[in-house]
């Protein structure tokens, strides 16, 4: 392999390896006065959610498991994560509790 080819070769391999390494973004949206974040990974679902003024929560149902964030204080992340096991992933928000 000449020195021209080895530079394309690293360049290409780098490139690969930051694109599987970076994970998705999250879709982020105001709703009700707060922010909601929510998405999946490889191995895991969340929902995320603030409010400024509300108390709040969030929750992530994965099949027929709910996995909830509890009742967080305003101007804090409500924060719910679950494992995947191949069921349906569904996505909550609360604005207030």
């Amino acid at each position: 392999m000449n020195k021209k080819n080895g530079v394309k070769a690293a360049v290409a391999t780098a490139a690969l390896i930051m694109a599987a390494a970076t994970p998705a973004l999250a879709t982020t949206v105001d709703v009700s006065g707060g922010r909601w974040s929510y998405d999946e990974g490889a191995n895991t679902a969340w929902s995320n959610f603030k409010h400024p003024s509300n108390r709040h929560a969030s929750s992530v149902k994965i099949g027929s498991v709910l996995f909830g964030s509890g009742c967080t204080s305003a101007g804090s992340w409500s924060l719910a994560s679950g494992t995947k096991n191949g069921g349906t992933i569904r996505y909550y928000y609360d604005p207030s509790c």
